[in-house]
């Protein structure tokens, strides 16, 4: 249970030190990164491997991820991507997928709020009502 706590505890403080001005600093975090494993401290990989698990939250966080049937006009995507940012002013990137089998509408997931307004996902949905 201790050595939890231990990787735990310093994989929060290399998370945090990667922040600059409450901005996530990739060129920082590669560089703790690379003197975590030339220092090889006490359970380094458990380390690394929680480390790379708080970054990965983090960048999904401020990633948005729009899934379509079709693709979708320049003037939709800038729309979408407009109200976003006003839900989500922390979001950095967004990325438009065509996924055929939704059959229509949209789903948007930022972090872990999705919205499902897709004709896949009411199908789904009905389905497991009627079960």
């Amino acid at each position: 249970m201790k050595i939890k706590k231990e990787v735990k505890r310093f994989g929060k403080q290399l998370f945090r030190a990667c922040f600059v001005d409450d901005q996530f600093d990739q060129k920082k975090a590669l560089s703790l990164i690379q003197s975590v494993i030339e220092t090889k401290p006490r359970h380094f990989v458990p380390i690394l491997t929680f480390f790379g698990k708080l970054v990965r939250l983090e960048t999904e966080k401020r990633t948005a991820t729009i899934e379509t049937a079709a693709a979708l006009d320049k003037g939709i995507e800038d729309r979408v991507r407009g109200e976003i940012k006003k839900r989500y002013p922390q979001v950095l990137r967004t990325q438009f997928q065509v996924k055929p089998d939704a059959l229509g509408g949209m789903r948007i997931q930022v972090g872990s709020d999705v919205w499902d307004g897709t004709v896949r996902g009411k199908l789904d949905e009905l389905k497991n009502t009627l079960s």
